[in-house]
């Protein structure tokens, strides 16, 4: 009778346990499903909605969203709508403000507004900050130095120490024709080389003067040579005013300028300029006309009205290269037409980081002049052509406070049909420049 009592007892705890387990894998069975379904659902929704066509349809929906913030950022700063990522940048850094990439984004969409007080800013928050990869400073660094540049209120100092080969443009000819008669040179007139100790200061400020901006600037450099008599100082100074339109920056400007070797004045020029600035992305371009005049204190015949067209633009830019290209056109009209002439300026320019933080800048070009008339004292219409190469070489991690050494070569060479202006200069120097 008990024996027949545990069996029953056994047969049902069988049953509840069958039934029990089977409740128990239906229960995780309907889990895994549901959350495979839900999760492959969501990241679906996701990669279908996430994308720069239809954001501010889901912005309407979660306005508050980083991401969905970040990529609206991003559609706008590729629209050149500037302005509006700005503003989207900002709201993200009040969002979530220690997230130091966003600062980064603020900082480049201001530069391409043309704000440098405040991108400046917000680049040297992050700079200045611990653990920041080297990479990232290096790029900040290169910012900062454009900003520099380009904002309104500096100074900036150049300390040089260099060696030229020709510091008068004297010629290496021995005699020169005149008339088609040999005559000889004479020793004053030829090349002279000499070591130079050259300082340059220059500064600018922008201020708004009844709700327009004014820039004014000043720039005065003296050169320290062996020979004495050959020491020069340049002096001058700038003002106009600065007007913006949506991403695009144009600068009218008069300056005036002397230059003097010892006590003796030798130059006096006036120049007014129209400049216009374009930002964009990974390129800059910049055109500049204007008008100017010479007037030489040691020969009158020298002095010139002038007026001339340029172009620059850095027009390929990457992480480790990048390519420019420069156009100058101008017209000379001197008192004596034997002096006045016609020019054409090219150059190409380049720059590239190579191993170890070094970087190389290079450019390269030609200047064709054509002078106005024929000269019977060289029996023949004067045509130049002067040939340059520029190289800078620095380390763009190295710095003695903020400035930063570099070395300059520089080699030119000018070949004419009348022999006395076959001339060249080389020089070599060590540069201490303020970067920011």
């Amino acid at each position: 009778m008990e024996r027949q009592v545990l069996e029953q007892v056994t047969l049902q705890l069988k049953k509840i346990n069958k039934t029990f387990f089977f409740i128990v894998k239906f229960i995780l069975i309907f889990f895994i499903c549901n959350f495979f379904f839900v999760s492959n659902l969501f990241s679906k929704e996701i990669r279908i909605t996430a994308n720069k066509n239809n954001i501010e349809e889901l912005l309407k929906l979660d306005p508050n969203n980083i991401d969905f913030l970040f990529i609206y950022a991003k559609k706008k700063e590729e629209l050149n709508e500037y302005k509006l990522s700005e503003h989207i940048y900002k709201k993200i850094i009040a969002l979530k403000p220690n997230e130091l990439r966003y600062y980064l984004d603020l900082a480049k969409i201001q530069f391409l507004r043309f704000d440098y007080v405040n991108s400046e800013k917000n680049f040297l928050y992050v700079y200045n900050k611990e653990n920041v990869p080297s990479n990232v400073k290096f790029n900040i660094r290169n910012y900062l130095k454009m900003i520099n540049e380009k904002k309104s209120g500096k100074v900036n100092y150049i300390v040089k120490l260099s060696h030229n080969d020709n510091i008068n443009n004297g010629t290496y000819a021995d005699t020169i024709k005149l008339f088609g008669v040999p005559f000889k040179i004479d020793e004053n007139a030829k090349a002279k080389s000499s070591y130079e100790l050259f300082t340059n200061i220059d500064g600018s400020i922008g201020k708004n003067v009844y709700g327009q901006k004014i820039n004014t600037g000043f720039d005065i450099s003296y050169s320290d040579f062996q020979n004495k008599n050959y020491d020069r100082l340049k002096y001058g100074i700038n003002i106009g005013p600065e007007f913006v339109f949506k991403n695009n920056k144009i600068n009218l400007d008069y300056s005036f300028s002397q230059e003097k070797i010892g006590f003796s004045k030798i130059l006096n020029t006036n120049q007014l300029m129209l400049k216009g600035f374009q930002n964009k992305n990974n390129s800059q371009f910049l055109f500049t006309t204007g008008i100017d005049n010479k007037r030489y204190y040691n020969n009158k015949d020298f002095n010139t009205e002038g007026n001339f067209i340029e172009f620059k633009s850095n027009f390929f830019s990457k992480k480790r290269f990048s390519l420019g290209a420069n156009y100058k056109y101008t017209k000379n009209n001197a008192i004596n037409d034997f002096y006045g002439n016609e020019k054409n300026y090219f150059e190409l320019t380049s720059s590239i980081n190579l191993f170890k933080n070094l970087s190389l800048n290079l450019s390269s070009g030609i200047e064709i002049a054509a002078y106005d008339k024929y000269q019977p004292i060289f029996s023949r219409t004067r045509k130049d052509n002067l040939k340059f190469v520029n190289l800078n070489i620095r380390n763009d991690r190295w710095f003695i406070g903020n400035y930063m050494p570099q070395i300059n070569l520089t080699f030119r060479k000018n070949k004419s049909n009348v022999d006395v202006y076959d001339t060249k200069s080389d020089n070599i120097s060590l540069n201490l420049v303020k970067e920011f």
